[in-house]
C-alpha cells in the first residue's frame, strides 16, 4: 500500500506502464525507459521499484563471470503475467510470432522463479548468455552460491 501511494504523478506513470510493458524480457536500460516514457531516470527507477514492491514485476540479475571485469551488465525485466503485458499495451489481440517469443521467454522464467522460491533461490537467478549466439539459458543457484 505505500507503494502505492507514492506514485505522486499518475500521468506520468500511466506514459511509463505501456513502455515498460514493451521491455518486458528485455534488457532493461532505465535511461532508455525514461527517455521513452517522457519521465527522469531517477522516477522511472522509482516505478519499476513499485513494480517490484506491488510484484507485479521482477528483475534478473546478468551474469558476470568475473569479478574483475567492471563492465555494467543490465537486468532483465519480467512482468509476471503475460496478459498483464497484453493489457498493459492494449493489445488484447493474437500476439505476433516476434511477440510470442518475448511472452514464452517470460513464462519460463516465472516457472523458474516460483520453483526456486521455497528453495531460497530466488535471489539468485542469474541469466547467462552463449558467446557467438542470442540463445540465453538460467542458473539457479543455491542461496550463498551466487
Amino acid at each position: 500500500m505505500q507503494a502505492e501511494a507514492l506514485v505522486r504523478n499518475l500521468p506520468g506513470f500511466a506514459r511509463f506502464l505501456p513502455v515498460a510493458a514493451l521491455f518486458h524480457a528485455r534488457t532493461l536500460n532505465v535511461a532508455s525507459l525514461a527517455r521513452g516514457a517522457g519521465t527522469s531516470r531517477t522516477t522511472t527507477a522509482g516505478y519499476i521499484d513499485i513494480l517490484e514492491d506491488t510484484l507485479l514485476a521482477f528483475r534478473v540479475a546478468a551474469y558476470e563471470a568475473s569479478l574483475r571485469v567492471r563492465e555494467k551488465k543490465h537486468p532483465k525485466l519480467y512482468w509476471v503475467d503475460a496478459g498483464i503485458v497484453r493489457a498493459v499495451k492494449q493489445q488484447l489481440e493474437i500476439p505476433s510470432t516476434e511477440e510470442r517469443g518475448a511472452l514464452f521467454e517470460g513464462w519460463v522464467a516465472n516457472v523458474l522463479r516460483s520453483t526456486s522460491a521455497p528453495k531460497n533461490c530466488a535471489d539468485s537467478a542469474q541469466l547467462r548468455t552463449f558467446q557467438d549466439s542470442s540463445a540465453a539459458y538460467w542458473s539457479i543457484l543455491p542461496a550463498g552460491r551466487a
